[in-house]
């Protein structure tokens, strides 16, 4: 793995929780 991996593997996840963050928030 490189430090690329790791920083998009980081966006995804964070992505992740933002979107369901914003689906919690509209319930």
């Amino acid at each position: 793995m490189n430090l690329l991996d790791v920083f998009f593997i980081g966006v995804g996840l964070s992505m992740d929780a933002f979107a369901v963050s914003i689906g919690k928030g509209l319930k």
